[in-house]
């Protein structure tokens, strides 16, 4: 593949993995701010988990990308 595409597909994953691991901490302290007022949290929890699995797919594509570029 081209260098050019995957450099704008690494700043495109680099980007997703940010914006993921500013939601996750959101999340999380959202979680923190629930069981601290004693709301039930297992919705929250669930998303949480579905948002880490997301995050590691989006980490593991910028792998990829970089693996491709060191090719």
């Amino acid at each position: 593949m081209a260098r050019e595409i995957l450099l704008g597909q690494l700043a495109q994953a680099e980007q997703h993995v940010a914006e993921g691991k500013a939601f996750i901490a959101k999340q999380q302290r959202l979680i923190v701010e629930s069981e601290r007022d004693g709301q039930d949290t297992a919705e929250s929890m669930r998303l949480l988990e579905a948002f880490l699995l997301l995050q590691q797919s989006r980490e593991d594509d910028r792998a990829r990308i970089l693996d491709e570029l060191a090719e």
